[in-house]
């Protein structure tokens, strides 16, 4: 089993509250989620209105699977979201029995 994450930073430049990030953020999760079939949260820079971190995982038999799953939820960020990504990092990892393998990126 392979396991995929995608940590992104995202500026949510029309975010004028909390409330305006939370509705885009909110927006981004549900997306990927719906779409991808991954797992997805909010994971830092909860109080700052206008900065965002969000985490997705992706799981499969297969590692370039799961690689093209968290590659197809950054794309679709970077092609329709009313964000601005600020940095990303995609790893892999292979679950077995009793640990965990770092897979190349």
């Amino acid at each position: 089993m392979f396991v995929a994450t995608l940590w992104i930073r995202l500026r949510v430049p029309g975010a004028r509250s909390l409330k305006d990030k939370r509705r885009a953020v909110r927006s981004v999760l549900d997306r990927a989620r719906s779409r991808y079939q991954v797992s997805a949260a909010e994971t830092g820079a909860h109080a700052d209105w206008q900065v965002a971190e969000l985490g997705f995982a992706a799981v499969s038999n297969e590692l370039a699977h799961a690689q093209e799953m968290v590659g197809q939820v950054l794309r679709s960020i970077e092609m329709g979201s009313d964000v601005e990504i600020l940095d990303y990092s995609i790893k892999a990892v292979k679950a077995r029995n009793g640990g965990v393998d770092s897979c190349p990126s």
